[in-house]
């Protein structure tokens, strides 16, 4: 039941993307995809761009004082910083400004799987705002510093504490 309530919660948040409000109908398979790879590109591609530019020009000079570690505090803090921020505004209208409560309330579904299926629902909001800063920083360290499992290893167990 959880699972399902996920879907749900996910299927809410990006409403958008499936349903047109202007004209009040469902939207094309066509339209729909059209949506999601747009959100890929401004995502992904823009501000995930954006944060592999800014990790390619200060590495080089951080690489050179032999002080990486300083990358990978500025980068996770900064990721954790994303995180944060993206969270607090999913937050409030997935918590807060549920309008389907009274609904879900009267089913005979337990409180406590409708509130960790909106908790769990704005955690995966929280990785997808940390992790667009935190995986294009550790691609530009691996493509401009030379790989080291290690250092791939550590930077992947990183990345999933940031996230929680």
């Amino acid at each position: 039941m959880t699972w399902l309530l996920i879907k749900k919660q996910l299927m809410e948040i990006f409403r958008a993307y499936f349903y047109n409000e202007k004209k009040q109908e469902k939207r094309s398979m066509g339209a729909t995809i059209g949506m999601f790879v747009l959100f890929f590109v401004l995502m992904f591609l823009f501000l995930g761009g954006m944060f592999y530019a800014l990790s390619s020009l200060i590495l080089p000079s951080i690489v050179q004082l032999h002080i990486e570690w300083i990358f990978f505090a500025l980068m996770g803090l900064l990721s954790i910083f994303m995180g944060v921020f993206g969270s607090v505004f999913s937050t409030y209208s997935i918590l807060y400004l549920a309008k389907d409560n009274d609904l879900l309330f009267s089913l005979p579904i337990d409180a406590s799987t409708i509130i960790i299926s909106r908790i769990f629902s704005v955690y995966l909001m929280s990785c997808l705002y940390a992790l667009v800063v935190w995986i294009p920083s550790q691609l530009a360290y691996l493509f401009n510093v030379s790989f080291q499992a290690g250092v791939f290893l550590a930077s992947t167990l990183m990345g999933l504490a940031i996230t929680l």
